[in-house]
């Protein structure tokens, strides 16, 4: 373990740059966070045994004087989301942001983030939007946000948000777009860390229920899509789906989930099984494991599917079914 430490003030935010091999990318993930007009902040550099020459570049970014700590792996920790925990161990900020390696972000992200916190104390995060971005920093068409850039702010109750967004599935597709309360983390529990595939699904559920979610509708990071990002490469696991049974066996225990929505998320998680890139064997495999586990049954693939066209047919009678 290397790290070097500034005793300076408290920062108002923390923010955990956590890396393993992404070194191509890094330079302008770090530089898009000094170039924050929001500088109230430490910086926790973290290296996971990377193999492509990424420590070296880190060492160079770790002499500047805003960065507090450099931390460096003895052995590869195997998961992303440990090192999240790790990072947030050593954060000192009343506000943390997990500044993913590959990602990027325009310069105001901090500042309208930080006030979006400011703003309402009751929150226990606030999400910004995402321009999704290729390898080489082009702007891709596809959009992951169900809203407009109109620059509002929308405060939602920890029930709302997670009936209307998280119930079926994970809608914060991207630490970097999120900055979040640590009064709020360090009240959740760390199962996440343990995970593999979709710790960030249950991590955002965990901390939405610790209070109000933010939603700038506003597009101020930049998610970056390649082929080396762990969730293209773990998409149609068998671990994948066991992490999402366990997910959803959470979900649809909580109190204020009715019997009806759980049965539209059993249709949800039938379909995306349906429409898997595997194999129809593998598919059918899944299709045995999620009846056996979670009761999941084609009837509730039927309901979800008739929902949704009666939506689109008649949205004035039948709601959508995330309402």
């Amino acid at each position: 373990l290397h790290f070097r430490i500034n005793y300076c003030n408290m920062p108002k935010v923390s923010v955990i740059v956590p890396n393993y091999n992404y070194r191509r990318f890094l330079t302008k993930r770090i530089d898009s966070i000094l170039a924050q007009t929001y500088q109230d902040i430490e910086i926790i550099l973290l290296d996971d045994c990377s193999t492509d020459g990424s420590q070296e570049l880190l060492k160079q970014y770790s002499k500047y004087p805003t960065f507090v700590k450099y931390l460096v792996n003895d052995k590869n920790s195997g998961s992303p989301f440990a090192q999240w925990e790790r990072g947030m161990a050593f954060a000192r900020g009343e506000y943390l942001w997990i500044a993913e390696s590959d990602d990027y972000c325009k310069n105001n992200f901090l500042e309208v983030m930080v006030n979006a916190l400011n703003d309402h104390p009751t929150a226990s995060f606030a999400a910004s939007g995402s321009l999704l971005v290729d390898e080489n920093d082009r702007i891709l068409s596809k959009d992951y946000d169900c809203w407009d850039e109109d620059g509002s702010i929308h405060l939602y109750n920890s029930e709302s948000y997670i009936k209307q967004k998280l119930l079926w599935h994970d809608t914060v597709y991207n630490a970097s777009m999120v900055l979040f309360r640590r009064t709020a983390y360090e009240k959740i529990c760390h199962d996440f860390a343990r995970m593999h595939y979709c710790a960030d699904w249950l991590f955002w559920i965990a901390m939405a229920l610790q209070g109000d979610i933010v939603e700038v509708r506003r597009k101020l990071n930049c998610f970056r899509q390649h082929p080396e990002r762990v969730t293209v490469r773990c998409d149609g696991t068998k671990g994948q789906l066991q992490e999402k049974i366990m997910i959803a066996s959470f979900l649809w225990q909580l109190s204020f989930i009715s019997k009806y929505k759980v049965h539209l998320a059993k249709g949800a998680f039938y379909k995306e099984i349906k429409r898997l890139h595997t194999t129809r064997e593998q598919r059918k495999e899944y299709l045995h494991i999620i009846n056996e586990e979670l009761g999941i049954k084609k009837t509730d693939y039927i309901l979800e599917r008739t929902v949704k066209i009666l939506n689109q047919l008649f949205p004035w009678i039948v709601p959508p079914i995330n309402k």
